[in-house]
């Protein structure tokens, strides 16, 4: 099964990225902030790989196939857009 990181995964677009990636057959490796595990779908915790950690602090990630990154300036575009 192909791995894909995904920061952002609790989201607000990341949970649905999560979830079409899960349906296309990949395995969402989620970049989680200590404590917002619970913010995790459990139709989507169930079928992912959580990695603790933070993008602000610098550590090293076994680095998978692909990646994916969900900023709040995506949020912000499609709030803008609506």
């Amino acid at each position: 099964m192909n791995e894909v990181f995904v920061t952002g995964g609790t989201g607000l677009l990341g949970r649905y990225v999560c979830q079409a990636l899960i349906g296309q057959g990949f395995l969402p490796r989620l970049l989680v902030r200590t404590g917002s595990e619970g913010r995790i779908e459990p139709d989507v915790r169930e079928r992912c790989r959580v990695t603790p950690g933070d993008l602000t602090v610098p550590e090293p990630v076994e680095e998978p196939e692909g990646v994916a990154k969900f900023l709040q300036c995506a949020r912000e575009e499609l709030q803008a857009r609506s």
